[in-house]
């Protein structure tokens, strides 16, 4: 049963940069696309304030965005399955029906609308939770009982049926025989091929088939696994030039996210790669300033174990890039690049242990306004021992931004509550709880309290 509550509602003091926080610019700018072009055709609210909507994109989403601890998180059906476009789109149109003063109904836990926005990521058609697994279980124990003559016909047979594993045992064979670049040739020319499908594409077209690069993904894996790891690597420029024509078609993002896997096959390839650390770096971050649609992790690549000495090379190379874009030398970079470039020689000087720069580095950027780098400040301040200055700076980051960033104030406040629990200052610690709770009322931080 659906009724209209009234209560503190905390999504109208959102902020434009906690959405960008949350989702990232890029996913905040299609979700503003979404919610203009009237995407949004349900949307209700669960009895602990949430948000749940449907929003249509290739095919029908539903989303839950939740607000706890001044912090946004949402799942979706979607395959991003998680802080994505569709919950944006969600989140901007509740606050647009705020303003014409329209209530959003609050409905039951049993309500059809969150089940659906619960259940996960989409499946294929016919496919449950645990069948895929079950089958490869089943599968492997059928195998294991066949012969190796019958296990030869068995593949003979389905190569002739299925193109995919036909291709992949072509691969396979081409490299045992060491025919190399015949593979990369092919791989290349797939990928104009599929450059030309994407441009066809229309992703509301139910006759429209999506491009599909799995095939590439797995040919590069094929490569990889062959020991090319620096042939794989050459392969991530020539995919995301060719991601950037296809983007204009790729409304939905579809594309986007098979392409991603490509170039995760790329990062792996390039941690595998001959060629010095710094230099992986640098093309890593390359690869990084290309991606504009936000469409693979870099992290894995950066949470690598390198030489200090390696870091210390590759924050001296960013350094210059910074200079040259100073002095308006090519190459030059947009002010989003020049943002995403400062944050990352502050996190490449910290993993080379050149704590005072980065330090300097981030308190310039707090004084310019920047207000997130507080954060940031003090985490860099914690990893460099100077844990008074790092308290110092959460009570003068409190004091400065309590009224124009929730988000980076409780983050702010969530550092202190761990420096103090670590202390096993209790009083302190609990003092914080009790805020928290007060600010947020919920079981779960009366539970924590």
């Amino acid at each position: 049963m659906e009724s209209s509550i009234k209560t503190h509602d905390l999504f109208k003091e959102l902020r434009w940069r906690d959405l960008q926080d949350w989702a990232g610019g890029k996913a905040t700018a299609k979700g503003i696309k979404y919610q203009e072009d009237e995407r949004v055709k349900e949307i209700k609210q669960t009895p602990e304030g949430s948000l749940v909507a449907r929003v249509r994109g290739s095919m029908e989403y539903f989303t839950e965005v939740t607000l706890e601890n001044g912090k946004l998180s949402s799942i979706c059906t979607c395959p991003v399955g998680y802080n994505c476009k569709h919950g944006v789109a969600a989140v901007l149109e509740y606050l647009e029906l705020a303003e014409k003063g329209e209530d959003v109904p609050v409905i039951s836990e049993r309500d059809p609308l969150i089940l659906r926005a619960r259940q996960g990521p989409a499946l294929k058609i016919g496919e449950t939770r645990d069948s895929y697994q079950f089958f490869r279980t089943e599968l492997r124990k059928y195998l294991e009982q066949m012969k190796k003559e019958e296990l030869i016909d068995l593949l003979m047979n389905l190569s002739d049926r299925d193109s995919l594993l036909s291709r992949n045992l072509l691969d396979m064979l081409n490299l045992a025989s060491g025919k190399t670049e015949e593979t990369i040739e092919s791989i290349y020319l797939e990928l104009e091929k599929l450059r030309e499908e994407a441009r066809s594409y229309e992703y509301e077209g139910y006759s429209s088939q999506l491009p599909d690069f799995s095939k590439i993904k797995n040919r590069m894996e094929n490569l990889l696994e062959a020991g090319n790891a620096d042939q794989v690597a050459d392969m991530g420029t020539k995919i995301m030039e060719e991601y950037a024509e296809i983007a204009p078609y790729d409304e939905e993002g579809d594309i986007g996210m098979e392409v991603g896997k490509c170039i995760e096959v790329v990062i792996k390839a390039l941690i595998q790669s001959g060629v010095p650390a710094h230099e992986k770096m640098l093309r890593v971050l390359d690869l990084e300033l290309k991606d504009e649609y936000d469409i693979f992790d870099e992290e894995l690549f950066w949470n690598s174990d390198f030489p200090v000495e390696e870091w210390k090379h590759f924050s001296e190379i960013l350094k210059d890039h910074i200079d040259a874009n100073d002095r308006e030398e090519k190459p030059s970079y947009s002010s989003w690049d020049m943002e995403n470039l400062v944050e990352r020689l502050v996190f490449v000087l910290e993993k080379a242990g050149n704590y005072e720069e980065a330090i300097s580095i981030c308190k310039e950027l707090v004084e310019a306004g920047n207000e997130q780098s507080y954060v940031r400040l003090i985490k860099v301040l914690l990893a460099a021992g100077q844990k008074e200055k790092a308290e110092e700076w959460i009570y003068r980051g409190i004091k400065e931004i309590r009224e124009s960033s929730h988000r980076t104030v409780n983050d702010l406040l969530q550092i202190l509550l761990k420096i103090k629990e670590k202390e096993e200052n209790w009083l302190f610690a609990t003092s914080l709880r009790a805020e928290e709770f007060f600010r947020y009322p919920s079981l779960q931080y009366y539970t924590d309290l």
